[in-house]
């Protein structure tokens, strides 16, 4: 016992021996060695993108153009979704918009749709929302 308590005792000041933590920047922008510049400098063009991403700048005009779009679909979305309600409604039916073009046909309890944009066509099957009055 007294053989283990010694070596421990001997040991001891050893693991306590640390040395005193210090600090300093890396970056010369904030004090650090001035000679770090050109490698940062380096390290930061490896990620800089190859293509500069270039922005749209949008008038007022364009925004509004946007919005009345947005509102004008909006419109034929209720419109479209009020006439799919009525079970005294066509089976089938198109809305056209510019280059915009929206079929519809209803099916047993289906009613399935057919949206072209001009750049992809996208079909859309939904339930049949007929209700029926008692």
């Amino acid at each position: 016992m007294r053989v283990c308590a010694a070596v421990l005792i001997a040991l001891l000041p050893v693991a306590a021996g640390a040395g005193q933590l210090e600090f300093s920047f890396v970056n010369p922008s904030f004090g650090g060695n001035p000679m770090n510049g050109a490698m940062l400098m380096s390290r930061a063009d490896k990620f800089r993108p190859s293509n500069p991403v270039v922005k749209d700048i949008k008038t007022q005009a364009d925004y509004f153009i946007e919005q009345l779009q947005r509102r004008t679909l909006s419109s034929l979305a209720t419109a479209l979704l009020s006439d799919l309600s009525d079970p005294s409604g066509s089976a089938e039916g198109s809305y056209v918009f510019e280059d915009f073009t929206l079929d519809y046909v209803r099916e047993n309890d289906m009613i399935r749709l057919l949206i072209d944009d001009g750049l992809q066509i996208l079909t859309i099957e939904l339930p049949s929302y007929a209700f029926d009055a008692e």
